[in-house]
């Protein structure tokens, strides 16, 4: 079988967060340990790896100023984009809750329309677990999103809801056990589902399978640029399928974040129709008018002229991708 894919002229976006404060500082799902910290200096490579990719690809690449919240990383939990409107998370654990105002803030000085739950609604948490397909609202539930949340959702995006309910907790997220390739075709972990659920899905759309030892290593966690796929490594056999079916497939190291959970859909949010902004320039854009840091000046820019200091901060030094401009 062999997919024939448009050739969109539109320009994908995403919207991505550094991984400055990025750290396993509690237990919210079964990949987190504190005793098995991430390596920083390896997951800035691993990020910034997944960056370059996405933008080698041609689409263009936004990005929000980290903040303390340990897994704002992982931007594709902050809610849903659907044409100009986002829908923010409203997450389940306390720990990630403190992220919401920092989406909702940047998503509205860009000019969309911002929606959220009613006060309690339930929880939704984001792209995580929501994937638009044609006029539906795939919702996964279970562990994190509910039941009414993914109804309340659809019916403010005008769309139809289909929850789906997950069985394995190491799946918490819908984007872990499931990808949306077209509108058409899908990948996924059919274990991870409730058999009654795991057949909606074959009904919405033709889903292929992922074996589990690459399930485990986050195969459905894809970044879909077009015909272009960016997945995690050590999937040769979801590779392979893949390319039989006619997309491009690009691999990027991930194990930082799966120590969290997370891969490389997890750590992008896929824009749509973005608005034109009436505030400031991007800070990647402002980076780009700056010589003192390749690729991020404003994580560096205004530190404290001690070098020692600018060091520990600025993202090119910390992975080793450039020198540092200064002695």
């Amino acid at each position: 079988m062999f997919i024939q894919l448009s050739h969109a002229k539109t320009k994908a976006s995403f919207l991505m967060c550094p991984p400055l404060h990025y750290k396993i500082s509690y237990s919210i799902n079964p990949w987190m340990n504190r005793e098995n910290q991430p390596n920083y200096k390896l997951a800035w490579k691993q990020w910034v790896d997944l960056y370059q990719l996405i933008k080698t690809l041609g689409a263009q690449v936004t990005l929000l100023k980290p903040t303390l919240n340990p897994d704002q990383v992982f931007s594709s939990d902050a809610g849903i984009v659907f044409n100009n409107i986002f829908f923010s998370s409203t997450f389940r654990f306390a720990e990630r809750q403190n992220e919401t105002s920092y989406w909702m803030q940047w998503f509205l000085e860009q000019g969309y329309q911002t929606l959220s739950l009613r006060k309690n609604g339930g929880y939704l948490e984001g792209s995580g677990d929501a994937f638009v397909v044609r006029d539906s609202l795939i919702c996964g539930t279970g562990f994190r999103s509910t039941l009414t949340a993914a109804y309340e959702c659809a019916e403010a995006l005008a769309l139809r809801p289909e929850p789906i309910k997950l069985s394995d907790r190491r799946f918490y997220h819908l984007d872990t056990c499931f990808s949306k390739l077209t509108d058409d075709l899908a990948l996924f972990f059919p274990k991870a589902f409730q058999p009654e659920s795991c057949r909606r899905l074959e009904n919405l759309l033709e889903c292929f399978a992922v074996p589990e030892e690459e399930a485990l290593r986050f195969a459905c966690n894809i970044v879909v640029i077009d015909r272009d796929l960016i997945l995690p490594s050590g999937c040769p056999k979801t590779r392979d399928l893949l390319e039989n079916l006619g997309f491009r497939t690009h691999e990027v190291e991930m194990s930082e974040f799966i120590k969290a959970g997370g891969a490389s859909k997890c750590l992008s949010l896929k824009l749509s129709n973005l608005p034109q902004s009436k505030s400031a320039p991007s800070q990647e854009h402002h980076a780009n008018r700056q010589s003192d840091c390749r690729f991020f000046s404003w994580l560096c820019c205004k530190c404290e002229p001690d070098y020692r200091y600018r060091r520990t901060k600025c993202i090119c030094f910390a992975t080793g991708l450039a020198p540092h401009p200064y002695p």
